[in-house]
């Protein structure tokens, strides 16, 4: 085999590279992990909507906190905030109901539907069950949620609060724009 292709590159050297490649590596490379991946990421950007269809599978398959609590993510990503909030309503049950990631999560899908009360009502219920929990985005939400309530005064000192402690320059940003609403900004 290694003669007959020697023989085809030496009397055709373009073609017969060509051609090499096409019957000898190409097929090779179809079983490596490099290539799996490939074709993953290629089908990923193809169906958007695949790894939702895996993760929903996944939940059918066994019906998990975690498994619930990913699926909730996914529909977020795509603005799916009732469906998020079901799954993650779904998820709080049992031993698992004062859940600190389930209960952000839970959070997040209700500010996301604008639904402050339910936002801050669900960051409440993480601080009864776990006073010494700390969250920079547990905090962030609850400064959202007191500012979409109208209550400028306590977001304004919630963000105040938040500033050098969260990542980013939100909590600043945000402060300032409170401040001006109140009236003590420039």
């Amino acid at each position: 085999r290694i003669n007959y292709w020697l023989l085809i590159l030496i009397f055709l050297p373009g073609l017969g590279a060509l051609l090499y490649l096409l019957f000898e590596v190409l097929p090779e490379l179809r079983h490596s992990r490099a290539a799996h991946r490939a074709a993953s990421g290629l089908g990923a950007a193809l169906d958007p909507n695949r790894r939702l269809r895996e993760s929903a599978a996944n939940l059918e398959v066994v019906d998990t906190a975690e498994n619930r609590r990913q699926l909730a993510e996914e529909r977020m990503k795509r603005g799916q905030w009732a469906e998020a909030e079901a799954l993650y309503r779904a998820a709080l049950v049992g031993p698992l109901a004062d859940d600190p990631a389930l209960l952000i999560g839970l959070a997040r899908a209700l500010a996301g539907r604008d639904d402050h009360q339910g936002a801050l009502d669900a960051i409440e219920q993480l601080y009864r069950a776990e006073p010494n929990y700390e969250s920079r985005e547990a905090r962030l939400i609850r400064a959202r949620a007191l500012e979409g309530l109208g209550r400028a005064q306590e977001a304004a000192e919630a963000y105040r609060t938040l500033i050098g402690y969260t990542i980013g320059p939100e909590a600043q940003v945000r402060y300032g724009l409170m401040l001006k609403k109140l009236g003590d900004g420039p």
